[in-house]
């Protein structure tokens, strides 16, 4: 795990959250987006997927062969785009679970539910 995604681990789950006191999944993103790209992603009151897609400028959506540490990873838990994190390396990613904060997961084991991997466009 890379020192950029290390100091996450620890942050503890918290609906609305967008700090290190406590985040949901996209909080976890947004943090991870203004702390370590300097970007600031908007809040949402929709599926991180739309809020994603409407960033076109910023980010491409790209083939599930081609993932690299800090890509954006868009899953389906209830429904289509419902659940994000972050890739650590092109096998694991790191999101929000409710109950025990932030997890470390296998891309093989959710591999059916991704909806979208985005990376971030170099401007």
């Amino acid at each position: 795990m890379s020192v950029s995604t290390s100091k996450y681990l620890q942050v503890p789950y918290r609906e609305g959250g967008r700090e290190f006191d406590g985040c949901d999944c996209y909080g976890l993103i947004s943090l991870f987006s203004r702390e370590e790209q300097g970007f600031d992603l908007l809040d949402y009151k929709r599926e991180p997927t739309a809020l994603l897609e409407s960033y076109c400028d910023h980010f491409d959506k790209i083939q599930i062969d081609e993932v690299q540490p800090f890509d954006f990873i868009v899953l389906s838990k209830e429904f289509e785009g419902d659940h994000c994190g972050i890739m650590i390396d092109n096998r694991h990613f790191i999101h929000m679970m409710i109950g025990c904060g932030v997890a470390v997961s296998k891309l093989s084991t959710w591999q059916r539910r991704v909806f979208g991997i985005y990376r971030r466009k170099r401007l």
